[in-house]
């Protein structure tokens, strides 16, 4: 996928774990966001990597889950995240 496009996906999809309705629908976006992260370049995610660590602010267990599996697709990459995550366990 292009990077441009791709870039396009992960910012509406983190708009909809944000501002979705219900927890069904921020859950169901954080699963779109780790199947757009599953086997992508890493480098591809540039400024959005701390959007996405800033996701797991969320209350709900299953939209956290979701984002955290998202940045592990990312690798190494998102070791930024690993201090968030350790206080989250």
């Amino acid at each position: 996928m292009p990077r441009k496009q791709l870039k396009r996906q992960l910012s509406e999809t983190m708009a909809k774990i944000r501002n979705g309705q219900t927890v069904t629908s921020r859950a169901e976006a954080a699963e779109h966001l780790a199947m757009l992260t599953r086997g992508i370049n890493s480098h591809k995610v540039d400024q959005t990597l701390t959007q996405m660590v800033s996701l797991l602010d969320t209350q709900e267990d299953s939209v956290r889950a979701w984002v955290a599996a998202s940045l592990g697709h990312l690798g190494p990459r998102a070791k930024v995240a690993v201090p968030r995550l350790l206080k989250l366990v």
